[in-house]
């Protein structure tokens, strides 16, 4: 009997542990160098495509508005190296005579060197965790530190009011900063889930980033996003949500609760 019992409470604790598997993070990657995922795979302006089940739409914007507000601006196909994009600044175009221009970059605000700081917003059609993202190219004779900022606000984020002082009470938070030369990938901190996502040139003080990645600077960096890898749940409460502390304490008092009940029963047996 007591053989019996310990059986049971097996697989009771297996049964609890599967209830659970199903909110382990499912990872997937949106590559901008395919076919599916470019320009050309969306709406004019627009990039992205269907990962996994979840849906991942990226438009380019630069600090050209009223105050230093966001202006949308032209994402491009920059074949195997994925996306840039091309500003405006005062009326006037950003040129694209040569490969730093089509960057995503943080060189501009006069003339037609387009806004002082671009950026792109990752839309996800549910709420994810970014992970990690590489970019397919940087100029040689500049940089490419890039920074990362998740929407923790309510509703839907509206960067035409939004600026680069004023990003945090827009709902908007830092999370990361990292010096993408040599190696292209930088590791995306935190596990907060969200559906808006920026990925931005550089517009900090000058400073060492946290990861480690070297320093940190404005004025010359220029890359071309590549990839991006978020992870979402797969089980209960989605968007990349972990049981919940309640769920976790139900599932415990009934495990409690059987094993209690099959040492009665061995013991009256």
């Amino acid at each position: 009997m007591k053989t019996k019992a310990r059986q049971i409470t097996t697989a009771a604790l297996m049964a609890v542990g599967l209830g659970f598997a199903g909110a382990a993070s499912a990872q997937s990657t949106w590559n901008l160098s395919t076919d599916a995922c470019d320009p050309n795979g969306l709406n004019p302006g627009a990039a992205g495509c269907t990962i996994g089940g979840v849906t991942a739409t990226v438009t380019a914007w630069g600090n050209s508005g009223s105050g230093g507000t966001f202006v949308a601006a032209k994402i491009t196909d920059q074949s195997s190296s994925g996306v840039g994009e091309t500003s405006s600044y005062g009326g006037k175009t950003e040129v694209s005579n040569d490969g730093k221009n089509h960057a995503i970059d943080n060189v501009g605000g006069s003339g037609s060197l387009g806004a002082s700081t671009e950026l792109v917003m990752v839309q996800f059609s549910s709420a994810l965790i970014l992970n990690q993202f590489s970019i397919g190219w940087y100029y040689s004779y500049g940089d490419a530190d890039v920074s990362v900022l998740r929407w923790d606000g309510t509703g839907t984020p509206d960067l035409a009011t939004t600026s680069l002082t004023n990003y945090a009470s827009k709902g908007w938070t830092l999370v990361s900063s990292s010096d993408l030369v040599p190696d292209k990938t930088a590791k995306v901190t935190g596990s907060t889930a969200s559906s808006w996502w920026l990925i931005s040139s550089y517009f900090g003080a000058p400073t060492t980033a946290a990861d480690g990645s070297g320093a940190l600077d404005k004025g010359n960096d220029y890359f071309k996003l590549l990839s991006f890898t978020a992870t979402a749940s797969t089980g209960g409460g989605g968007g990349g949500a972990a049981p919940e502390p309640g769920s976790l304490a139900l599932a415990g008092l009934a495990l409690v609760g059987l094993v209690g009940a099959q040492r009665r029963r061995a013991r009256k047996l």
